[in-house]
């Protein structure tokens, strides 16, 4: 069975400061692990979370090819890093 066939509903709960928790089923099937950054739309009456992909963390750019731990991160910034790095070390 491939999870693309297969429906997940639920209802959750609002809590205080606008908290909500995503069932860990959900939470399986789209490999959302903790700490991870979602995004967020509202589109009519509708709320819309999706995965925030593999855009760099620093930029939001989508030519990120560099990943360490859960962050991307494009060339540009990697080599800005680096070079922060770099001048840190002098």
């Amino acid at each position: 069975m491939r999870y693309d066939d297969v429906s997940i509903k639920g209802e959750v709960c609002v809590q205080s400061m606008g908290r909500v928790v995503i069932p860990v089923e959900i939470r399986k099937r789209f490999d959302i692990k903790d700490g991870e950054y979602l995004n967020i739309e509202a589109n009519g009456h509708e709320i819309i979370i999706t995965k925030k992909g593999d855009r760099c963390c620093f930029c939001n750019s989508d030519n990120s090819k560099i990943k360490i731990n859960n962050f991307h991160i494009c060339e540009s910034c990697f080599e800005k890093l680096s070079e922060l790095r770099d001048d840190l070390s002098d």
